[in-house]
Order: C-alpha cells, then structure tokens, then sequence
C-alpha cells in the first residue's frame, strides 16, 4: 500500500491527488477510453493511498480526469476595419464614387456645386447591396441628431443623406447601422467639403470612417 495523504490534509485531498496521479501511477488511472481516475479511501481517517484493490472496510473513489463541456463564453471583441481616407477635388463627382465596401454592402457618394445657390457644395451618400435585402437605421448628423433615417434597400443604390457644404467648409458625420439578414453592421462615416468662392469646383469633398460587424 502507498499513501498518498494524511488525514490532516483531507480537505485538500484531490487536489493533491489529481496531480500526483496525473503522471498514471495510481493503480486504477484508466486507459484513454473511460479517462477515470480511482483510489482507495482509509474508512478511521480519509487518507488516500494506492493499492491493487481497496480492503472491504475502505472505499473506493473515482473522478474523471475532464469535467463535462461548459457553456459557450461570449465572443470576443470585434475589430473595426478601417475606411480609408478618400478625396475629390477639381470636377464635380456627378456619378457616385464608391468609398467604401462593409461586408456585402457598397457606400458611395457624389459631390456636385449646387446648381440653385452659388458656393453650395451638395453631397448625397448612397448605399446598396449585391442583390441581398437590406435596413439602415441612423444619423445623417450625429452631432445634431438631424436626419435621422429608416429604409430598406436591395441592390438599387438608395440615397441616405443630402448635405450642403460652403466656401468655408463643413463637415457631416454618419453613424449608421446596417441589417444583412442576421448580421448587422456599425458604420461610422466622417465626410466634408467645401466648394470655390465662385460656386464652379469642388474644392475639397473626402472622408474617413470605421465599420464593423456588430452582431
């Protein structure tokens, strides 16, 4: 017989076994198959030893080395992916220039003068997707919380915002959420501009943002 405790340390019993075993020297560490653990218990003082079989007044004692799966732990934090920083200067963006692709879904905008007021810049974001249905909720301005916004789209582009930019510059932000079947997506779009004194060019139209999967 080999003991494997006192019976003063009891309470710390298989703690410690389960890692003096853990190496197969006790007498019934079982194969691959059952993945148990035995040892015998002295009955006067709870001390655990090993032996070939446990006396009758003794008993045995049997663990598995691997407790049952526990439950599925929350997902990890997402990371956000980068929109690059994009410009148009010079001509008029008449037809939508794509700024950015977020998962099945292509943003695009277009900078024009306006045609009705000299040193306006107007700038409309569109979104569309590759033939999957599709709802944003959001701010045209989360600043001012003008704009707000709900529609469904598919994969005709759909206009999300309308902004008017001046000689002096301004500035848009979009905070939008993006629903693709159970997917939904954060975007977060930072857009400016500004027009030529004379209300001819655009001077400046460009962006930058985030977007990530937030479901």
């Amino acid at each position: 017989m080999r003991r494997i405790l006192s019976g003063g340390r009891a309470p710390i019993a298989l703690a410690v076994v389960l890692a003096v075993l853990a190496g197969g020297s006790a007498y019934a560490l079982a194969s691959g198959r059952t993945r148990t653990i035995t040892v015998c218990v002295k009955h006067r003082d709870g001390v655990l030893f090993q032996s070939r079989r446990c006396p009758g007044s003794d008993r045995r004692l049997t663990w598995n080395t691997a407790g049952p799966e526990g439950a599925t732990g929350q997902s990890g934090g997402l990371e956000a992916s980068a929109i690059p920083a994009y410009a148009t200067a010079g001509n008029a963006q008449t037809t939508p220039k794509t700024i950015a692709t977020v998962g099945p879904i292509t943003l695009s905008e277009t900078c024009n003068p306006d045609p009705n007021t000299t040193g306006d810049l107007d700038e409309s974001l569109y979104a569309k997707s590759s033939g999957a249905s599709w709802m944003v909720e959001g701010f045209a301005d989360s600043d001012t919380g003008a704009g707000q916004l709900s529609l469904n789209g598919s994969s005709t582009a759909v206009g999300l915002g309308q902004q008017e930019y001046s000689t002096s510059g301004d500035a848009t932000d979009y905070d939008l959420y993006f629903t693709v079947g159970a997917v939904v997506y954060h975007v977060t779009l930072d857009l400016s501009g500004q027009v030529s004194s004379d209300g001819s060019q655009v001077v400046s139209c460009d962006g930058v943002g985030t977007w990530y999967p937030a479901s």
